[in-house]
């Protein structure tokens, strides 16, 4: 057996005994669900319109086969198992959001600063969603690799079709919004944003006071001395800048109010997502369904680790650095001992082969 098939056949054996001991919470209605694995070793080919009976047999699949990825589609079919779309027969979708570190304008250089900037852009969305738009039952998820995802499960949203979704994506991601046609619940956070800038340049230092106008606002110096030196204790700022800036002020709170989610994934209404529970095969982490009171506390580099701390011995394939279990791993290119969990994150991302 070459090193290739080595290190498949320890993901595969590990992946499996880790559903064969693990209880995994089905989604709703899984028989009405379509179903897509991708195995280790062949790219990312999806062995897809497959359906099982019950959430039992996809179970049994799971401890057999040990898949590196499990998706389950959004959907809701009286056919799931048909192989062309249109047999499958259509009968309504979940709604899904998906936070993802490749949507930040700007990525942090490590894995767990980009997981804690993207935790803030879902506690937004869960505010957005419960205050404005008023769902209840949701779902939210780790996806195991660089972000999360929220799956809304309210009867009202089953039925909406792809411009319905893309209208909800509009609204979250604040694309049109101005101050004066703004509805109740945008025009709430943006005024907070307003007060916050307001309060903000006030306890700044007169010359970053100065800078931060021309910088974010394009306001010439002389208009920005003006506002500082006579303005700024105005209760009412609004009043303080002219129409003029006003519209970038808003611009720009409208951009830290809004929340860059994935649109595709929103308004596919035949979408497949990761399966809550089951296993990224990039990481090895979990993807791990989690209550709206644990978002805050919620740490995934440690949280999400499955395998243990037995070692492994690895063959690094460049230097690298791993950050997991509240450790950064710095690794250098040949053969290492390290814990399991690191071990099949390093095989899972092609960094490391089983030595």
């Amino acid at each position: 057996m070459n090193t290739s098939m080595k290190t498949q056949y320890f993901l595969t054996q590990k992946f499996r005994h880790y559903y064969s001991q693990t209880r995994i919470p089905p989604p709703p209605e899984p028989e009405m669900r379509e179903w897509g694995f991708v195995r280790f070793g062949e790219g990312f080919v999806m062995r897809r319109h497959m359906g099982f009976p019950s959430f039992r047999e996809v179970k049994l699949y799971l401890e057999g086969e040990g898949p590196a990825h499990v998706y389950y589609s959004t959907a809701y079919y009286k056919n799931p198992m048909a192989s062309k779309m249109a047999e499958k027969e259509w009968l309504g979708a979940d709604l899904i959001f998906d936070l993802d570190a490749d949507h930040l304008k700007k990525v942090p250089p490590t894995y767990s600063a980009m997981l804690k900037m993207v935790k803030k852009e879902l506690l937004k969305l869960i505010a957005i969603l419960t205050k404005e738009f008023g769902f209840e039952n949701m779902r939210v998820v780790f996806s195991g690799g660089r972000g999360y995802h929220v799956h809304v499960y309210d009867e009202c949203v089953r039925a909406l079709g792809s411009p319905e979704r893309r209208e909800i994506v509009d609204y979250i991601r604040g694309t049109g919004i101005v101050l004066e046609m703004a509805g109740e619940g945008w025009r709430r956070r943006l005024m907070s944003c307003i007060n916050k800038v307001h309060r903000h340049l006030v306890s700044m230092d007169r010359k970053d006071a100065l800078q931060w106008l021309k910088e974010n606002l394009g306001m010439d110096g002389r208009r920005a001395r003006y506002v500082i030196d006579n303005k700024m204790e105005n209760e009412d700022f609004k009043k303080i800048l002219s129409k003029r800036y006003m519209r970038p002020l808003v611009e720009w709170c409208v951009e830290r109010c809004s929340v860059e989610i994935d649109e595709p994934v929103s308004t596919d209404v035949k979408r497949l997502i990761r399966l809550p529970g089951s296993l990224h095969g990039k990481t090895g982490l979990r993807v791990t369904p989690l209550d709206i009171d644990e978002i805050r506390t919620f740490e995934p580099l440690k949280e999400a680790i499955v395998f243990s701390d037995e070692g492994v011995r690895v063959k690094i394939l460049s230097k690298t650095t791993v950050e997991l279990s509240g450790k950064k791993f710095r690794l250098d290119e040949g053969e290492e001992e390290v814990p399991e969990y690191v071990a099949v994150y390093l095989l899972a991302r092609g960094l490391g082969e089983i030595a």
